[in-house]
């Protein structure tokens, strides 16, 4: 696995593979967007953008077992959305994210919520 696996011809990172399917979902259908977020992203493009991000990741912080969800305003329509725990369930991972030179955090364990899965899809057809 490598953070620049086009170029080196490798598998991509967990993100950087949720990522590119995500992408090209939205080139065929159903206008499914999913995306991880983290209050401690190795990339910044990976931070909670919207006040509902926030929120979620605060929620499924306090009870990870339940997923935080609502209806979203957006300017194309109302959106379902929903934040689920990212849990730390690998030792790879965390290794990974507790040596990274980016990293704003070093000390995940076993357990922890690193972050959080955003699940969104428009209410009505577009």
């Amino acid at each position: 696995m490598s953070e620049n696996w086009q170029t080196t011809h490798s598998l991509p990172l967990p993100v950087q593979l949720l990522q590119e399917t995500s992408e090209i979902a939205e080139l065929t259908g159903p206008n499914v967007r999913y995306h991880l977020i983290s209050q401690w992203p190795i990339n910044k493009a990976n931070a909670p953008a919207t006040e509902f991000e926030r929120r979620g990741l605060e929620q499924v912080q306090i009870n990870p077992n339940r997923p935080y969800y609502g209806i979203i305003e957006s300017g194309v329509g109302q959106l379902f959305g929903t934040v689920y725990a990212d849990v730390a369930v690998t030792t790879t991972c965390i290794e990974c994210h507790n040596s990274h030179r980016k990293s704003p955090k070093s000390d995940f364990k076993i357990g922890d919520v690193m972050g959080g899965l955003v699940i969104t899809f428009p209410l009505s057809k577009q």
